[in-house]
């Protein structure tokens, strides 16, 4: 086995030209922690806000490692690991401190409480795309929203990962999806994904296309990705009491929260 490995860093705050690859002295991983030889990896939104210093986490510079989202096979684990071991197929969760800890590269070592084993079904590039969107828009609509069969659930920005997550779980569990896109040329791809109606908020009214397809009911989940200042046509879409998720992206360090509202 080599005894360095490449991966990728950064030194200071910018534009994807502040990125490097460079090699490095391979480690074996510390207690608590597992090796993964990386397979796949996932670029979000997420990494271009903390490689510009706009994210929760403040890059360590100089030197600091970028990337949540990936899939490989573990090739070592440190001490006091348990329910993982050589060879596992695994993805990589999220919360880790991304300055030490990113998945960038052709290895990377990380707290084994953020490792988790995937099913067989999936290839390493799905599983690698799995977490930032599927988990953003699960927290939203089934642990907060309660999402069930029948319900009807508009999404905006639905062609975004996260739009497309929210779609396939509201198919999952039997809701109604109804996506808003800007533009028809998206139309069909949404379609594809299970989306059952589609709205392009450029060409149709919102609300009155949602009140149409809920036969004037309204959605009673609303989610949306990127808060994109739609609120006042949201709420004209919206069945009495529903419940509104959005994801809001601050400047200068902040967090992109995620709240309710009834």
């Amino acid at each position: 086995m080599s005894e360095t490995t490449k991966i990728i860093q950064f030194d200071q705050y910018g534009g994807a030209e502040v990125l490097k690859l460079v090699s490095v002295p391979l480690k074996d991983p510390g207690e608590g922690e597992v090796r993964i030889r990386v397979e796949a990896v996932s670029l979000n939104r997420a990494d271009v806000m903390f490689r510009e210093n706009k994210y929760v986490f403040t890059p360590a510079t100089p030197g600091s490692r970028i990337g949540t989202d990936a899939a490989g096979v573990i090739e070592a684990v440190g001490a006091n690991v348990t329910g993982l071991k050589v060879c596992d197929r695994v993805i990589a969760g999220l919360g880790f401190d991304v300055s030490k800890y990113g998945t960038h590269g052709e290895t990377a070592i990380l707290p084994a409480r953020f490792v988790s084993k995937y099913p067989d079904f999936l290839s390493p590039s799905e599983a690698a795309a799995v977490n930032m969107p599927f988990v953003t828009a699960w927290g939203a609509l089934n642990d907060y929203g309660q999402m069930a069969k029948g319900d009807y659930v508009l999404i905006t920005a639905a062609s975004s990962s996260i739009g497309v997550a929210a779609i396939q779980l509201a198919k999952a569990v039997g809701a109604i999806p109804i996506a808003a896109t800007r533009t028809a040329v998206k139309k069909q791809g949404l379609l594809d994904v299970g989306a059952v109606h589609v709205i392009a908020t450029s060409e149709e009214n919102l609300a009155e296309r949602v009140n149409e397809v809920t036969n004037g009911k309204g959605a009673r989940l609303i989610f949306d990705p990127i808060f994109g200042g739609m609120l006042e046509s949201l709420g004209d879409a919206a069945a009495n009491g529903a419940s509104f998720f959005f994801t809001v992206h601050w400047e200068n360090n902040q967090l992109p929260c995620r709240f309710s509202q009834q």
